[in-house]
């Protein structure tokens, strides 16, 4: 009996010993399938998890995601078999379309960069995402267009950095520790929202903003311009310091004459150069500190400490208000031309205002320092102001000095554009004033790093003039590569001012002619050159195959040289390409 119990146990225990191999072998195959679908549809992260970085470059016009478009030996090699990953190097040297979305990085260090002449332009809406975690950067030496980026916070944050023709479309946000570089152009057409992110543009550079760029989070949030930028947004907010940075350096330009500068938070924003603006406005904590030149074409109202330096002009076309929280240091002049109400503080060391509206000094208002106040309204030697509200008598100090302060004209020149434009062997340069007071002469100044710059001439001024003028010059003898222009006045007493920094790219070899066109057989190019170097002689195919290639030492001045026994190629368009120095001249041929 005890025999049969335990022959019974033991085939119990046989039978759920198979039922259990039987489960885990049902949830092996589970978790095979589990696993094989998530490579099947990730099949590019895993690639890229697992496998050294590969670096492809376009070897056609295509789309980003196609294999046919890249090669992984060079822009001319065979077919790659896989396009870019999110941790691979993409080099474009063709017009690239962009179907899909795209990342760059995902904790590798994945990078895009899009050669002179090369393109990457969104087909449809679709976003470009810069992942944390792997230094992923997109350079753009050509054209890019794209309808939204994606920057994600994180050490080794994304950038961006543009040494071409950039065009984001839409509103997007930089998140901590990313950034972008702008060294050429960049158009900006929806809102830029900077959360302790960067936003770059360098000298010569241009930022065109139709939106607002808004800086919030955290101090590190920071807008630094050496260059220009123009807003063609109208609203007040255009300019929106809330918690961060803004500098307008020594070289800088801003244009937000439609719209405004708007501050809420405690930040700091520093003018060291032309600041033109439709409406000032803040209130709670900040401060903004103006050693140049600060153009306010409506009104201000302020509440942060606002700091005019020694030299610094800020002028008012509209009402000026200083409320209760903070107070203005003027030690510059500001030249108001509507009305002066002060609320809060007024100090200054030997600084002038100029009112030509009704001033009044309100209840807790005060007037200290050696700060000059001139309201020519007035005639009694003693009232500073049309309206002391203020019955202390120490509200505006014994100090003060009424109409006392020297500067009370303002700038020379009001300058309306100002242009250099390269031209096949020439650079245009062109500018042009709204009004000038005083102004003797115009100085054109030439740099080869737009830092050291030498005078190319002077042109005479109009001295006073109520109507637009316009001047030009041509620099018939420029410089190859990339020069800096800079614009000087001088007025009759030697003060002058100095406006913003162009630079103009000047190839160093010119096509003259190409024949015959169409041609069979043999190509002859007559072309010229700016110096003597060496240039790379391209034929590039409709596809964007190069189809023959050499290198020449070409001399200054005119030269000729003729591709032989072409007569093999495929009848349609080509393109000759002359290249010195990464500086390409392209002339278009059919063959018959």
């Amino acid at each position: 009996m005890k025999v049969r119990l335990s022959q019974k146990n033991t085939q119990k225990q046989k039978l759920q010993m198979r039922h259990r191999l039987m489960l885990v072998a049902a949830v092996s195959s589970i978790t095979g399938l589990v696993v094989a679908l998530f490579i099947f549809f990730n099949i590019g992260n895993v690639r890229n998890a697992f496998a050294a970085t590969t670096t492809y470059y376009s070897r056609t016009d295509g789309t980003f995601h196609a294999q046919s478009t890249w090669s992984t030996s060079s822009h001319t090699g065979p077919a790659a078999s896989s396009f870019p990953g999110v941790g691979d190097i993409a080099i474009i040297k063709h017009a690239v379309k962009l179907n899909q979305d795209l990342t760059i990085g995902n904790g590798s260090s994945g990078s895009v960069t899009i050669l002179a002449g090369g393109s990457l332009i969104e087909n449809g809406s679709r976003t470009i995402s810069f992942v944390a975690g792997g230094s992923s950067t997109l350079t753009n030496n050509g054209t890019l267009e794209i309808n939204k980026v994606n920057m994600w916070s994180g050490t080794n944050a994304g950038k961006l950095i543009n040494n071409g023709t950039a065009t984001i479309k839409t509103s997007f946000l930089l998140q901590s520790y990313t950034q972008i570089t702008n060294n050429k152009t960049l158009n900006l057409l929806g809102n830029v929202e900077l959360q302790g992110a960067g936003l770059i543009n360098n000298l010569g550079a241009t930022i065109n903003l139709s939106s607002t760029i808004y800086l919030k989070g955290s101090p590190t949030s920071k807008l630094e311009n050496y260059g220009t930028i123009n807003s063609t947004s109208t609203d007040e907010k255009a300019l929106y310091v809330e918690n961060g940075e803004l500098y307008n350096y020594s070289t800088g330009i801003i244009n937000a004459t439609n719209g405004g500068f708007f501050n809420n938070g405690d930040n700091k924003s520093v003018n060291n150069n032309l600041f033109k603006v439709k409406n000032f406005f803040s209130y709670n904590n900040g401060s903004f500190t103006n050693s140049d030149t600060l153009l306010i074409s409506g009104n201000v109202t302020t509440e942060l400490r606002l700091t005019n330096l020694t030299g610094g002009y800020v002028k008012i076309n509209g009402n000026y208000r200083q409320n209760t929280t903070n107070y203005t240091d003027n030690s510059g002049f500001v030249d108001i031309a509507g009305n002066f109400d002060n609320y809060g503080v007024i100090k200054g060391s030997a600084g002038g205002f100029s009112i030509a509206g009704i001033s009044t000094n309100w209840w807790n208002g005060t007037i200290s320092g050696t700060v000059d106040i001139c309201d020519k309204s007035k005639t009694i030697p003693t009232n500073y102001v049309d309206v002391n509200n203020n019955t202390s008598p120490t509200s505006i100090a014994s100090s003060a000095t009424k109409c006392s302060y020297g500067k009370t004209t303002p700038l020379p020149v009001s300058l309306i554009s100002w242009e250099a434009t390269p031209k096949t062997d020439y650079v245009k340069l062109y500018w042009a004033t709204a009004t000038e007071i005083n102004n003797d002469y115009f100085t054109i100044e030439r740099s080869s790093d737009g830092k050291n710059f030498e005078k190319l001439t002077t042109i005479k001024g109009a001295g006073n003039a109520n109507t637009q003028l316009k001047y030009g010059y041509d620099d018939r003898d420029p410089l190859p590569g990339t020069s800096y222009y800079r614009l000087k006045q001088t007025d009759f007493n030697g003060q002058f001012e100095i406006f913003a920094v162009k630079p103009v790219q000047i190839a160093y070899a010119q096509i003259d002619n190409v024949g015959p066109n169409p041609f069979t057989n043999n190509i002859t190019m007559n072309y010229n050159m700016l110096k003597e170097a060496p240039v790379t002689i391209q034929l590039v195919n409709a596809s964007g195959m190069v189809v023959y290639e050499t290198n020449e030492r070409a001399s200054r001045g005119p030269n000729t040289f003729t591709i032989n026994n072409q007569q093999n190629l495929t009848k349609g368009m080509y393109i000759l390409r002359l290249n010195c120095e990464g500086l390409p001249v392209n002339y278009k041929l059919i063959k018959s």
